[in-house]
């Protein structure tokens, strides 16, 4: 028999999570009602009742209790026989609300619900690309080991030639590139992801990473094709240090230095002196400050008329 594929395994796994899912559901919805159960228990308890007003009556007639202890105790063994009939008439039968009808069709559109999620957030047919992962996390060494798979470059390749609108997958195709680092590939397949227009276009650390790709190229065209790509980054996530880092390395390169130290000095602002970096931003900033002034008295000098 062929083994099972990892994406036939999660399948399985998640039918029998819906299938428990629907049956705590019904469960819940057909179940007899307590009070039902509890009938012949009251039935019980009013026989026992009977049953003391009868050996009353048998202990007066006998002389062992007098006539005002008798009427003390019918009087207490007559309002608990009211008090059970109290309770009995207030209680309310429990029932399916609209019946079984009801429960199948609320189970049927649960379980449809969460499939339509999970088909809309989520790649099941990436779940194959995944090696498998090593067996335990203790090596023979003693370290230990990975337990994360690695996803399969050659397999991934010819997946997106058939399903190339999936934009997670370009994302992870991106990121095999990445480790190789082959920067100008792995831009091409970040901005295939971004093209889609979907949920991975609106995610700010991918488009950090999509201009990481595009920076680590180092020439002029690819620092100015990082710069929109980093403001919609900011524009989703004002608090990203990484894309206003990535941002201000860019504007360095290509001599923006207002936008430079603009960027330059938020981080500052957002990190402790104590970090070990604070110096390197520090001195990055203060180089862009004089750069900016010294860029604006070549031009106040440019502007003024010749005598």
């Amino acid at each position: 028999m062929p083994d099972m594929t990892f994406e036939t395994t999660f399948w399985i796994a998640a039918a029998l999570m819906l299938a428990l899912a629907a049956a705590a559901v019904l469960w819940a919805l057909l179940r007899k009602s307590p009070a039902d159960d509890a009938e012949a228990a009251r039935e019980l308890s009013r026989e026992a009742l009977a049953d003391q007003l009868d050996v009353l009556k048998d202990e007066k007639a006998a002389g062992l209790v007098t006539e005002s202890i008798y009427e003390a105790s019918v009087a207490d063994v007559e309002r608990r026989a009211l008090d059970e009939l109290t309770r009995d008439e207030a209680r309310v039968h429990r029932n399916a609300p609209f019946g079984k009808a009801f429960a199948a069709v609320l189970v049927v559109v649960m379980a449809a619900s969460a499939l339509a999620l999970y088909m809309k957030l989520g790649s099941p047919s990436l779940i194959n690309f995944v090696s498998e992962p090593k067996k335990g996390i203790m090596q023979a060494d003693g370290t230990l080991g990975s337990t994360e798979g690695f996803y399969d470059e050659a397999a991934l390749a010819a997946y997106l030639k058939d399903n190339g609108e999936d934009e997670r997958a370009w994302v992870l195709y991106a990121r095999l590139l990445v480790r190789k680092e082959a920067w100008s590939e792995a831009a091409a397949s970040y901005k295939k992801a971004l093209d889609l227009n979907g949920l991975v276009a609106k995610d700010a650390n991918v488009l950090v990473e999509y201009a990481a790709a595009l920076i680590s190229q180092q020439t002029p065209q690819t620092y100015e094709a990082s710069l929109p790509v980093l403001e919609k980054a900011i524009d989703i996530d004002a608090k990203l240090l990484t894309a206003r880092e990535l941002y201000a390395i860019s504007c360095l390169e290509l001599g923006r230095w207002g936008k430079a130290r603009e960027n330059l000095e938020y981080l500052l602002s957002r990190i402790s002196m104590d970090d070990p970096v604070y110096e390197r931003l520090s001195q990055a900033a203060s180089y862009a400050a004089h750069r900016e002034k010294q860029a604006g008295e070549a031009r106040n000098e440019g502007e003024q008329p010749s005598k």
